[in-house]
């Protein structure tokens, strides 16, 4: 055990607290999956690199701690990316392509390169494990590594071209600390894989702990992400009326239960018009008589 054990530690636990936090207290939709994916993300690489870098001792265990660490890295960069997607959907910062189907790309890549790691052992075009210090990183490595790097690079320009924008407030603090999670998290990554001399220990794990440190610092003083000590989903959910919250985009963001038993669920899927659905809902095909 080093010093550098203490940062990897930290952050599993940061990261821990967060994934406990964000289920406890969920955001309001359409942050809630891409928010839980990206979290579950940097768990499994904190976690994997605990095991492989500290704690793991025999080749065979070390590759255990090595596929959860690199299942991290493969889906980081896409789950993120959505995140920014999702994030300015529910804040009415209109991308213009926030939902089209070209945007899933680069977690449709991830999911075909994480079947390349679970069989690396067989072909051995991702890594080459190492008995100490960096893996060999081949091909696959790199494809992924690529489109990593060019995501978060592109969410950090999205950001900053958000904050530039935005006026002075809340929104524009939570800009701030995205931004700053995000740049935190690429610099310290960048730097292990592109560093001249061998590290030694993995930066990224104080990149995770800066920006999971700004997701908390963001969720108790900006209400980041809609999550709070109180939790808004709660304060709707025992509202005796029906609630609905809509989009500018015209998708749902929450309905409480008196809502979704008023009108059934076939107002629920995100990917469905709200509008239309309530419509629908209200003034069923097979009823022409009836109006809204």
């Amino acid at each position: 055990m080093t010093m550098w054990l203490i940062p990897t530690a930290l952050a599993v636990g940061l990261q821990l607290w967060l994934n406990v936090y964000a289920i406890a207290r969920p955001p309001l939709r359409p942050i809630r999956a891409a928010l839980h994916a990206m979290l579950l993300a940097a768990l499994l690489f904190s976690v994997g690199d605990l095991l492989a870098s500290h704690v793991m001792t025999s080749s065979t265990a070390r590759w255990g701690g090595l596929v959860l660490l690199y299942s991290g890295v493969i889906f980081i960069g896409p789950t993120w990316w959505l995140l920014a997607l999702r994030y300015c959907e529910a804040q009415q910062l209109s991308l213009g392509f926030g939902r089209k189907k070209w945007v899933y790309i680069p977690l449709v890549l991830a999911t075909v390169i994480w079947i390349g790691l679970i069989t690396n052992p067989w072909h051995h075009q991702f890594v080459t494990p190492q008995p100490t210090g960096a893996s060999a990183y081949h091909w696959l490595w790199w494809w992924n590594a690529g489109q990593s790097y060019a995501l978060l690079v592109g969410v950090s320009i999205l950001y900053a071209v958000l904050i530039y924008r935005e006026s002075a407030g809340a929104r524009r603090n939570q800009l701030v600390i995205l931004f700053l999670a995000t740049v935190a998290t690429t610099t310290a990554s960048t730097i292990y894989v592109f560093a001249p001399f061998e590290m030694p220990f993995d930066p990224t794990s104080i990149g995770v702990c800066v920006a999971s440190i700004l997701f908390i610092y963001g969720i108790h003083g900006t209400r980041l992400f809609s999550l709070s000590p109180v939790a808004l989903t709660e304060v709707m959910q025992h509202q005796p009326g029906g609630i609905l919250v809509i989009s500018s985009s015209g998708h749902l963001l929450y309905a409480n239960e008196t809502a979704s038993h008023l009108l059934g669920s076939s107002l629920l899927p995100l990917e469905t018009p709200a509008f239309q659905c309530l419509a629908d809902t209200l003034s069923p095909a097979d009823d022409p008589d009836t109006r809204i």
